[in-house]
């Protein structure tokens, strides 16, 4: 499982991916808060991985540690 935000239909969404299909997180606001709690976010539907467009999983970083 990965965590992951993507474009479907115009909204951004996070979610899990697992193989080609992709689980939508719909009550998580981040891909962070979905890796830290995923319990407290249920999935709801997927979909293929062909139908999103996978977009930087934190997308505004407060800091980059290297």
């Amino acid at each position: 499982m990965r965590i992951v935000t993507f474009d479907w239909n115009g909204k951004i969404h996070h979610g899990a991916r697992a193989g080609d299909r992709i689980r939508i997180h719909p009550s998580a606001t981040s891909a962070v808060d979905l890796a830290v709690d995923a319990a407290s976010h249920p999935g709801q539907g997927a979909g293929a991985l062909a139908e999103v467009k996978l977009l930087a999983p934190v997308t505004r970083p407060g800091k980059v540690i290297c």
